[in-house]
């Protein structure tokens, strides 16, 4: 609770700097479902945007390649252990275009990758490098409402609870944007089933 209470009091403080949000985002962030899914995500951001930037700019496909699998590692060995159990919690991370990195609701799904460019070629992981390469973790996430306004609006949060067509259940979810305000790695999304 110490590191909850931690990342409410950092939202509190930085007032101006999170004015432009959507509406009632800072509010929603202060209570349930949203408060929760926020101190568990807000605290891993900086080492989720390190994960990722360290893969996207990785110089040769092998070295994304296990960039990636590193990335892969770290969600779910320490910063999220166990987020690999099911569909809730759920962590999705995408580039700020929308194409997903990585889905914790695709563990244990393959793809066919037929794209030599891509690396590893035939059954894959849907959280794999190759996956990823050629957009197959999960279907472009660029218009869910709390991705895109984590990328559109300075604060960069958004929130929003809707029915997932990935994971056939209502969940609420909590995005923040993974670096600068046009200018990101992408965005992290935390969810949970409601």
């Amino acid at each position: 609770m110490a590191c909850g209470a931690a990342a409410l009091l950092a939202l509190a403080v930085h007032t101006t700097a999170l004015a432009a949000c959507a509406d009632n985002v800072l509010t929603l962030l202060q209570a349930a479902p949203y408060q929760p899914l926020y101190t568990t995500l807000h605290p891993r951001v900086s080492d989720l945007r390190t994960l990722v930037n360290n893969m996207l700019k990785a110089p040769t496909v092998s070295a994304k390649a296990t960039a990636y699998n590193t990335m892969k590692t770290q969600i779910q060995t320490v910063l999220f252990p166990g987020i690999t159990s099911g569909a809730s919690p759920r962590l999705l991370l995408a580039e700020s275009d929308g194409t997903v990195i990585y889905d914790s609701a695709q563990f244990g799904k393959t793809v066919t990758n037929a794209t030599a460019s891509c690396g590893t070629l035939g059954t894959v992981p849907r959280n794999s490098y190759a996956s990823f390469c050629t957009k197959q973790v999960n279907e472009n996430h660029n218009s869910r409402i709390a991705i895109l306004d984590a990328q559109l609006y300075t604060c960069g949060l958004g929130v929003e609870t809707k029915f997932s067509t990935s994971v056939n259940k209502t969940q609420s979810y909590v995005a923040e944007r993974l670096g600068d305000y046009l200018d990101s790695e992408g965005t992290a999304r935390y969810s949970k089933d409601q």
